[in-house]
């Protein structure tokens, strides 16, 4: 899924301020910072950027996923139904926590 795509189904339940306040397929790094990033072809969401630059990171996402941990995060998560998490995929929202790219990397 490209950064377009993506856009343009978040669009069907997002508000527009909320979509600009996405960062989609690229890592800013600013306190209350959000968005997701593409590595290795899957999606990470990250969120919660603290003062010091710390960042929480959460994935592997596959493209159905991303969408709804997207919804998740801004609380719309019932408008977005037909993406919904799997089991699986709601344990790795969870659950799978990183703290850098690096840890990210490494995974395989």
């Amino acid at each position: 899924m490209t950064k377009e795509e993506l856009i343009n189904i978040l669009e069907t339940g997002l508000e527009p301020n909320e979509i600009q306040e996405l960062n989609i397929d690229e890592l800013v790094r600013e306190p209350g910072a959000k968005g997701c990033i593409k590595i290795n072809d899957v999606w990470f969401l990250y969120r919660d950027q603290d003062e010091r630059g710390n960042i929480s990171f959460t994935g592997p996402f596959n493209d159905k996923a991303i969408v709804y941990a997207i919804a998740v995060t801004f609380s719309k998560s019932s408008l977005f139904q037909k993406y919904k998490f799997t089991e699986q995929e709601m344990d790795i929202f969870c659950k799978s926590v990183f703290s850098s790219l690096e840890e990210i990397r490494n995974l395989n």
